[in-house]
């Protein structure tokens, strides 16, 4: 039995157009803090704020309420301070999030910590004893006086989901898939130009 040649065409075309592993497709989504205005000490200055990224496996469930959820990685920056997941001490840290019936961020309590060599907090959530809104940052107490070199806000930030960025694999199969695309119009083109 031989495709005929629409029957190639849309096979190519299936091809070049399928997902390729997308079950492995990491979630990024990117955070941006508010100037660290309300209290800044040398050497945060009142300009600096907290960035960063976090990298989770699958998407977010809906529903959470601060829970803690599994992380590829992770990095946040203020100022002169960085934490990321592989300078951080778990012990002295949490990273957790609550969402809604849609998966999408609502709430995070995010402490990163190395264990008395700095710490960044992120927070915008309501606890017992009211809410906690804002971002600080502290660096260890070994370049400076201990409580002395810190900077925060009271301003939540927002966490935004990333472009998706397609795998190499991804890229590769598209372009096979377009070049069979390309070379069964040639193949036509030049066939029914030959029977003219």
């Amino acid at each position: 039995m031989t495709l005929g040649r629409k029957g190639i065409v849309y096979a190519a075309a299936a091809f070049a157009l399928a997902p390729v592993d997308r079950a492995r497709a990491d979630v990024v989504y990117n955070y941006e803090g508010a100037a660290l205005s309300a209290n800044a000490h040398a050497p945060f200055a009142t300009t600096d704020n907290v960035t960063g990224t976090i990298t989770f496996a699958t998407p977010l469930a809906a529903n959470l309420n601060l829970q803690a959820v599994d992380i590829v990685s992770f990095s946040f920056a203020a100022g002169v301070e960085a934490m990321t997941s592989a300078t951080y001490n778990p012990s002295f840290s949490r990273l957790n999030f609550s969402t809604d019936a849609a998966g999408n961020i609502t709430a995070w309590d995010i402490v990163v910590a190395a264990g008395g060599l700095g710490q960044i907090n992120i927070e915008n959530f309501n606890s017992v004893i009211g809410p906690n809104v804002g971002d600080q940052a502290t660096v260890g107490a070994f370049n400076f006086p201990p409580g002395t070199a810190f900077a925060l806000n009271h301003t939540a930030g927002e966490f935004t989901i990333a472009a998706a960025v397609p795998e190499p694999s991804t890229w590769a199969m598209m372009i096979l898939g377009f070049c069979g695309l390309g070379f069964m119009t040639y193949r036509r083109k030049a066939s029914t130009l030959s029977a003219a």
